[in-house]
């Protein structure tokens, strides 16, 4: 063993953040200044569905419904035993997603237009 601390003493003492007299609550931060040199941002997607749609000849066309974009949701649930390995089996059987076989299951029971 040696003599030695595990450690060199401290010579300075530690200096306090700046931010350390500032409550967080109470603070609030200085806007920061976009960068000249950047390309300019893409519209927004609200702003997108507001622009205008082209028929196939490139022309607008009229009376046309806005795009609508495939959103899906996470669907997170718990199932019984049964109902999984019916899923599991159709899906090995069918080939189908597990998400075409609800998706499926719903529109046939419930209907797709309600």
């Amino acid at each position: 063993m040696t003599n030695l601390p595990e450690r060199p003493p401290r010579t300075t003492r530690p200096r306090p953040a700046p931010s350390a007299g500032i409550d967080p609550v109470d603070h609030t931060l200085s806007p920061v200044k976009p960068r000249e040199d950047t390309a300019p941002s893409a519209p927004s997607l609200r702003e997108a569905d507001k622009t205008p749609h082209k028929d196939a000849a490139g022309g607008m066309a009229k009376g046309a419904p806005p795009r609508r974009r495939d959103v899906t949701v996470q669907f997170g649930t718990r199932l019984s035993e049964e109902i999984a390995n019916l899923i599991d089996e159709i899906h090995f059987r069918e080939g189908l997603t597990k998400r075409q076989i609800v998706e499926d299951a719903v529109r046939q029971t419930w209907g797709s237009g309600r």
